[in-house]
């Protein structure tokens, strides 16, 4: 057993008979308690221990299965990260594609336009062309329509004078008929007269003049036959 407190550890003299003497027994009793009461305290301190590291040990569990969870949602978001990373670069791909196929479009439709416009042109050029053509068709019916009553005219003033040509042949035949009869009965009457001394000589003479008459009259005949031809 440990010296009682207050006992000298050693060195000087020996005390006597009555300071060696042990202290009481309370002395003793309250240090055991003291010491039993330390013990409670440092076994209540150790449970304490206990229990906090065991609460440290939970929460440390609940703290790596929260950083277990946060490493698998940060991987996921990594991951979903990735995958918006390359539909952005995809997107940004399509986007530069639809740009340049807005461009070419862009050119297309200015061509377009441009066509367009010039096909507007030469409509409005047909459609001039076809307004002029028009009023010349129009100018031509006129002068058609003008032309056509001229020659409906000039052909009842044609047949008019073809029937008075006919009208005049007609006459101019009936007297070269005449005509031809009276030489015949003329000649006739010379022969039949006969002699030097019957006045022969002068119808004779009388003759060649009535022969004339008769060539005038066929040429007159002859002059209108060639106008009715004409």
């Amino acid at each position: 057993a440990p010296p009682p407190r207050g006992s000298p550890s050693g060195g000087g003299s020996s005390p006597g008979p009555a300071a060696s003497a042990p202290p009481p027994a309370i002395s003793m009793r309250s240090d055991f308690e003291q010491l039993e009461t330390e013990l409670r305290a440092a076994q209540m301190r150790l449970l304490q221990t206990e229990v906090g590291l065991e609460r440290a040990k939970r929460a440390a569990a609940d703290h790596e299965a929260t950083a277990s969870a946060l490493r698998a949602q940060l991987e996921g978001m990594q991951t979903l990260g990735r995958r918006t990373l390359e539909e952005e670069r995809r997107v940004d791909e399509r986007l530069e594609q639809s740009m340049r196929d807005a461009e070419h479009h862009r050119s297309r439709a200015q061509a377009l336009r441009v066509e367009a416009q010039a096909a507007q042109d030469r409509a409005a050029a047909a459609e001039q062309v076809g307004l002029d053509f028009r009023r010349q068709c129009e100018a031509a019916a006129v002068t058609l329509t003008r032309l056509i009553d001229e020659n409906n005219e000039l052909v009842e003033r044609l047949n008019r004078q073809s029937l008075s040509q006919d009208g005049l042949r007609d006459e101019m035949q009936r007297m070269t008929d005449h005509t031809a009869a009276a030489m015949a009965a003329l000649e006739a009457l010379i022969a039949a007269g006969g002699g030097p001394g019957s006045g022969g000589g002068a119808a004779c003479g009388g003759a060649p003049h009535n022969t004339r008459s008769s060539s005038a009259t066929a040429a007159m005949a002859s002059g209108g036959d060639v106008e009715a031809g004409a």
